[in-house]
């Protein structure tokens, strides 16, 4: 079994067994282990986990959500149509739907029209490789009606936490109002 990140990095899982004999799992770029051998499948309960900042890979125990996954791909599909150019990945963290963006988008564009443009292929690969962060999301805030609250992460000074847009909604509203702004100036408008 193994896993390959946004970079194209191999990661293989391996098991092994702990001082007092149960067994442990991780992952390595190395193919061969001293510690354990490779296997072909995680246990129930276990997951292989990307974090989406800077692609590092690791075991986990299943986080459970009360987000569903077809609001994750409701999500990804509608940044697509509305953000298409930015470069972002979108997680499920607790009852949040998280959208991480490479802050390095404006400076691709630059590079790409110093040199007279540049392949597709290559502008991916460098987005690829960028390291992400957190940019906006949706937090569930009433479970059975399926209420979202938008947020905005605040890169000011020394805050750097989540602010409410004060706006809550269902998630194709809260979608058509803000995912517009993704890559954008106004983004930073949004309070």
């Amino acid at each position: 079994m193994n896993h390959v990140n946004r970079k194209g990095d191999v990661y293989y899982v391996f098991q092994g067994v702990t001082k007092t004999g149960k067994p442990k799992y991780y992952v390595s770029l190395k193919t061969k282990s001293d510690a354990g051998q490779q296997i072909d499948s995680l246990p129930d309960g276990f997951e292989l986990y990307e974090d989406p900042i800077d692609a590092r890979v690791i075991i986990r125990k299943k986080q459970p959500s009360d987000v569903h996954d077809f609001e994750l791909e409701f999500v990804r599909d509608r940044l697509g149509t509305e953000a298409p150019k930015v470069m972002t990945r979108v997680k499920i963290q607790g009852r949040s739907i998280v959208i991480y963006e490479s802050p390095n988008i404006g400076h691709f564009d630059a590079i790409s029209k110093r040199m007279g443009g540049l392949p597709n292929f290559a502008i991916r690969e460098m987005q690829s490789t960028s390291q992400m962060s957190p940019a906006f999301r949706f937090k569930l805030i009433e479970k059975h009606e399926r209420v979202f609250e938008a947020q905005r992460f605040c890169f000011r000074g020394g805050v750097d936490d989540w602010i409410s847009l004060h706006d809550e909604g269902s998630l194709d509203e809260l979608c058509q109002r803000y995912l517009k702004h993704m890559g954008k100036e106004s983004f930073y408008e949004l309070i």
